[in-house]
């Protein structure tokens, strides 16, 4: 799970540059470590993926 802020900013700053960024795929648990997030971490990047109109694609 990427880091809420992270997340916030990449996009923006991908939006300033000219880029589009409509989706977010979220895969978990993580693919890598197979660790879970936090319920507050899921929560803020549903409220993050609201206030950027983002599409979250769960895996």
């Amino acid at each position: 799970m990427p880091d809420p802020d992270a997340l916030v900013g990449a996009v923006r700053r991908a939006r300033a540059a000219g880029g589009i960024r409509c989706a977010w795929w979220s895969p978990c648990p993580d693919n890598l470590s197979g660790t879970i997030a936090r319920a507050a971490t899921v929560s803020r990047l549903a409220e993050a993926a609201r206030e950027l109109d983002l599409v979250v694609v769960p895996e």
